[in-house]
């Protein structure tokens, strides 16, 4: 493996400091013994004492003990005189390297310090999703990350260098603004800037930016992040035009629509509750939402279902507003709790939706709807309902009319009443009535009683919808007694008709008689006219007798 340079690693290192220890030593030897000096060659100690605090921090001290120990030995078996001084040289030694050793490690502490900042630096440079810059005053670019180049469209980051920053806003004026607020204050967080990308899209950018100064105080440049907004201005921008939809929704809405916190109390309402209760906006906000009711709505639906309103997070139910006037409003309440992010009730949104008129028409319904049954239930018709040849309904007179109760009725086919010599022809009137042919609605045919009696009935059959299904409305009238006047009318017209025939025989005879001699006399009148005429009197009077 290659050295990559003197001194960078530790068998290096440990190889100069042992050559140095070395060469003090001989030194130490030669002019103690050879050349007989104590002092100056003293000196050369604090070259192997400088390069152990430099390069092993506090492992000074020991060699600087070692270095002492050896001056001690060599002024003491040299031929000059150990003195107090060899002692206090020693001690300067190790006290030196001491101070050397300390200076080392709170330099060495300083430079990992410095060296871990740097590497957390270069790491959030690189690491961050975020776009991270450096520039010069004049709007240059001194460094950037990747992601800085990505974001503004750039190839390389030699490519982004060419480029000059302010070309880079979308307008230019903003760009003063931006570093007028920098030179106030110092920085800027999260300052909004629409930035030009290389193929001339624009993007939504919140730069965070610090101005870089020197010694002096001046300002050399500036550094910070870029982050990419372009989406959540969108969705921001899509969420205020909804939110702008929704409000319009709200307030056009015919429902009386409210908003109430977690106390009840109202925060929001629509035009049309402050319409229909004819309180201003200004006066519901801050009500009670109970304040809105009449007390006996209150007590009755709202208080005991507002506990399973908080538990349950929704409740609908039919109760009665009190306009301001004290007019009440009847209609249907639906309220949808509303939750923070932890979970606790915050409040709840609350839909009113005005039935006064529906329930006057439903009154008005119920109301017809019992004319109806009246009428059904007295009515001297029979009154059945089939579908699919079950009876589905029946009234009294058709109960009155078979013999059978309300119950035997409605739970057999149709079909089981009538007369075994008409069923054909009723079933097949009642198919083709299905196939939408025109049929006259009303004729007769028999049913058989529970007596076991035949009935004549004539029949009204109505084709309708019940039920999505097609079914027919029978109006059944009894006509046994018009049958029977039939019956007899039938037989005194044969009788009649007989008798008319003897009377024209009769009558042909009798004319017949009387023929006869009519047409003599009718004979001898021509006569005795033609006589009178030739003035024959004697012939006429023989004619005439």
């Amino acid at each position: 493996m290659m050295k990559k340079g003197f001194g960078t690693k530790p068998e290096s290192k440990l190889l100069v400091l042992i050559f140095a220890l070395v060469i003090s030593v001989l030194i130490a030897l030669y002019a103690g013994f050879v050349a007989h000096i104590t002092i100056v060659y003293t000196h050369l100690f604090y070259v192997p004492i400088l390069l152990a605090g430099m390069w092993y921090k506090r492992k000074a001290v020991a060699v600087a003990l070692f270095l002492g120990i050896v001056h001690i030995l060599v002024t003491h078996f040299s031929p000059p005189p150990l003195t107090v001084n060899e002692f206090g040289r020693a001690a300067i030694f190790i006290v030196v390297a001491y101070v050397i050793g300390l200076v080392s490690e709170q330099r060495a502490k300083g430079e990992d310090a410095l060296r871990e900042s740097e590497e957390k630096y270069s790491a959030f440079f690189k690491a961050s999703r975020d776009s991270v810059f450096i520039t010069s005053k004049e709007g240059r670019w001194l460094d950037m990350n990747d992601a800085a180049v990505e974001l503004l469209g750039y190839e390389s980051k030699d490519e982004l260098l060419k480029v000059n920053v302010p070309d880079l806003y979308k307008n230019l004026e903003e760009r003063q603004r931006h570093l007028q607020l920098i030179e106030q204050q110092g920085f800027t967080k999260d300052y909004p800037v629409d930035i030009r990308r290389k193929d001339g899209r624009i993007i939504s950018t919140l730069i965070t930016s610090v101005a870089k100064k020197d010694v002096n105080g001046n300002v050399i440049g500036y550094q910070g992040t870029i982050r990419d907004i372009t989406d959540r201005k969108k969705a921001e921008d899509a969420l205020r035009a909804s939110e702008a939809k929704f409000r319009t929704f709200v307030d056009t809405a015919s429902d009386l629509m409210l908003i109430a916190d977690k106390d009840g109390n109202i925060t929001d309402v629509n035009q049309s509750i402050v319409r229909a209760l004819g309180y201003s906006k200004e006066e519901l906000l801050g009500l009670h939402i109970t304040q809105l009711l009449t007390k006996k709505a209150f007590e009755k639906d709202f208080e005991p279902n507002w506990e399973k309103f908080i538990k349950n997070g929704e409740v609908g139910l039919e109760t009665t507003f009190a306009t301001k006037d004290g007019k009440e409003i009847y209609g249907e309440i639906k309220a949808v709790a509303v939750y923070d992010r932890d979970g606790e009730y915050a409040g709840a949104r609350v839909v009113f939706r005005d039935l006064t008129e529906r329930k006057n028409a439903e009154e008005v319904l119920q109301a017809s709807e019992e004319k109806y049954r009246l009428v059904v239930e007295n009515a001297n018709e029979a009154i059945v309902v089939a579908q699919d040849g079950m009876l589905k309904f029946c009234n009294p007179k058709a109960v009155e009319l078979t013999g059978y109760s309300k119950e035997e009725l409605t739970s057999r086919t149709f079909v089981e009443f009538i007369h075994p010599d008409d069923l054909e022809m009723v079933v097949e009137r009642h198919h083709k009535r299905l196939k939408g042919e025109e049929l006259p609605h009303i004729y007769p045919f028999r049913l058989i009683d529970k007596g076991g009696n035949t009935v004549w009935v004539e029949i009204n059959a109505v084709l309708i919808t019940w039920e999505g299904r097609p079914t027919t409305l029978n109006f059944i009238s009894d006509v046994t007694e018009r049958k029977q006047a039939e019956k007899e009318r039938e037989s005194l017209l044969k009788e009649l008709e007989a008798k008319n025939k003897e009377m024209e025989w009769f009558t042909y005879t009798v004319s017949h008689d009387l023929r006869s001699p009519l047409i003599t006399i009718q004979g001898f009148t021509d006569m005795v006219q033609t006589d009178l005429a030739q003035n024959e009197l004697e012939k006429a009077k023989d004619n005439l007798k």
